[in-house]
Order: structure tokens, then sequence, then C-alpha cells
């Protein structure tokens, strides 16, 4: 079926010809009607008459219908402006009753037949005017609804394939060799010399892994969960890099309860870390901040190493872990979020996330 309406869609002469040929088989349903009633009448029908004066009317139809379609998109009958909207509707449909009933005095004095005045043309025709404006119209509503529903169905599965592209990401930069093996090469270390910081090392990262895992049940979870989740990750890397590593945590108390996307800071942190402080040979410090922002939660995670050149900020040349958080972003918040990386005052690389507050979402 969706490969038939795979090609249907993009078959323009097929979708003309069988508009026409749906519109032919209303005109020629209500032409049958006329001649079936004049038969019970016990009156001869002139079959071919009747269909010559019908026909016309409901290609007139079929001609005005796109603009039916056009009204009910720019006026629709739905939401809280539907009153507003239903004055343009009952103009048009009347605009259209004129024109029907002009057609069908053309038609008749085309034919030889006798001419109606106006006032009996519309007369004749305002059931049936009426009838068909409001089905289409109906129907163009019902066309609009089924469009909105499936771009909906569309744009969930795309947030869906993206939310475990991101989670496949984050996992596998949890599980990258590298990451795995200078944690487990630190914990190696620490056996004999201190076990006790080893077995807290081994169980963080235990407790890291779970919670990548576990992402994939939870789109969204509190900001205090998530910053535990950074805890872990920190404690790790501490660990590694001794006071080679400072971090500055300043998130409001108050913001615990809102909701943010599983694992939204670990690759930001992760490459604060990596890149602005691990490669250098001196002390180096993070910053994350989590504060209000005209009623959006916003999210900084900010590094003193090198920055990025010009280039690299670009949105074009970022690497896969921010554009895979850019694009999360835009599909569960739309325009309403904000991703931004810019060179900071102190010379590192400063990542800015704006995103809806909504604690009780």
């Amino acid at each position: 079926m969706s490969t038939v309406s795979t090609a249907l869609s993009r078959n323009r002469p097929l979708q003309a010809f069988l508009y026409v040929l749906a519109w032919t088989a209303l005109g020629t349903m209500a032409a049958s009607q006329s001649v079936i009633t004049y038969a019970l009448q016990g009156d001869q029908p002139p079959v071919w008459l009747i269909f010559k004066l019908t026909m016309p009317i409901w290609y007139t139809w079929a001609a005005l219908t796109p603009v039916i379609f056009l009204a009910a998109h720019r006026f629709p009958l739905r939401g809280a402006g539907w009153a507003t909207h239903l004055p343009a509707h009952v103009a048009l449909n009347l605009t259209m009753l004129l024109v029907s009933g002009g057609i069908e005095i053309g038609v008749r004095a085309l034919l030889g037949f006798p001419v109606p005045n106006v006032q009996a043309a519309l007369a004749g025709n305002i059931q049936v005017s009426v009838l068909t404006y409001w089905t289409v119209l109906w129907v163009a509503h019902g066309l609009a609804y089924y469009r909105e529903s499936q771009a909906r169905m569309v744009r969930t599965a795309e947030l869906t394939a993206q939310l475990s592209k991101a989670r496949l990401e984050a996992l596998r930069a949890q599980l990258h060799p590298h990451f795995l093996f200078n944690t487990l090469h630190a914990i190696s270390a620490f056996i004999r010399e201190e076990p006790e910081k080893a077995e807290v090392m081994l169980a963080e990262l235990g407790e890291l892994l779970r919670a990548a895992m576990d992402a994939a049940n939870e789109p969204t979870v509190p900001l205090s969960r998530e910053m535990e989740h950074i805890d872990r990750y920190l404690s790790i890397q501490k660990s590694r890099l001794g006071d080679r590593l400072h971090v500055e945590v300043d998130v409001s108390p108050d913001l615990g309860d809102a909701r943010v996307p599983n694992l939204l800071l670990q690759p930001l942190v992760e490459n604060a870390v990596e890149h602005g402080i691990s490669n250098r040979l001196g002390e180096g410090w993070l910053w994350i901040r989590g504060s209000r922002e005209n009623g959006s939660l916003c999210l900084e995670v900010e590094d003193d190493g090198p920055g990025l050149p010009d280039e690299k900020l670009d949105p074009a040349n970022w690497r896969v872990g921010l554009r895979n958080t850019r694009d999360r972003l835009a599909q569960l918040y739309g325009p309403q979020q904000r991703f931004e990386l810019v060179n900071s005052d102190n010379g590192g690389l400063k990542v800015r996330v704006l995103i809806p507050l909504d604690p009780s979402d």
C-alpha cells in the first residue's frame, strides 16, 4: 500500500486523471438520480440531455475545490480562532453558489433550454452548493489533520532515532578504549598502594556504564540526576588526573527538578576534559553552571584550555558528539532551544545550552 501511495504522490498526470475521474463519478451519480426520478414519475427521461446539464456543474465544483482547500488552510475551522474564520467560509460558499448558478444559466442557454432567472438558478443550486462546499471543506480539514498526524509520527520516529543515536554515541564515548584503558590503568595502579581508592573508582565506573545503559528508558531526567552522573564521571577523571583537574560547579539548587535530556552534559564535559585539560601538562579548570534565564534553563560547560580556531566554531565543522547534541536539542525543543560554542574570555571553550524550563514536565 505504501508503495502505491508513494508512486501516486510522484505521478502528477495520474493524480489529475483520478481527480477528474472522481468528479465524473459524482456527476454521473447525480445525473443518474435525476434520470431515476423522471422514470419514477412516469416521464420519459431525456438521459443524454440530463447528463449534458449536470456534468458541467460538477466539473465546475472540481475546478473550485482547490480554492476550498486553500480557504481551509487559510481559515481553518479548528482551534481557538475557528469562530472568526466561519464568516469567510460562508461568504466563499455564497460566492461559489453564484458561480454554479451562473454556470447552469450558461449551459442551459448553450443547449437551447429555457433559461431560469437568477433567483430560480440560485434556489435550484443552493442545496448542492452548501452540501458540496462543506463536504469538501470537511475533507480538506481531514486531510490536513492526517498530514499533520503523519508529520508528528515522522518527527517522533526521527526523535527516537536521534535519541538512540545520541545514547549510542554517549555510550561509545564512555566505552572508548582510550577512556577505559586510562581508567583501568589508573585502577590497577591504585590496587596495591591505595586499594580503597581503586575500589571507589571501579564502583564509579560501574555506575557510569549502568547509567548510560539505563538511559534508553528515559529520554529526559531531572537535572539533579544528570549532575549525579557528571559527578561520577568527574570522580574518575580526578582520580586519573589528580591535582591537574580543578572543577567548579555552580548549579542553582532549586533547578534540581528541571527536566533535561538524559546524558546531555556528559559529552560536553568529556570534550572539555579530554580536549581542554587532559592533553596539557599543567593544571586546568572546568566550570559547570546552571541558572535561570528569562524563564529558560541555561547550562554552561567551560574550560580554560586552548579553545578552538574560528573555523572549528562553525557548526559545519563540529565533532560528532556536538552535532548529535545540537540535533537532539532541536528535535526535542525546536526553536525554543539554543546551543552555542564560543571561545571564552579565559582562552578556553564555552558551550552554552538554553532549553525551556518546566520542572513539572
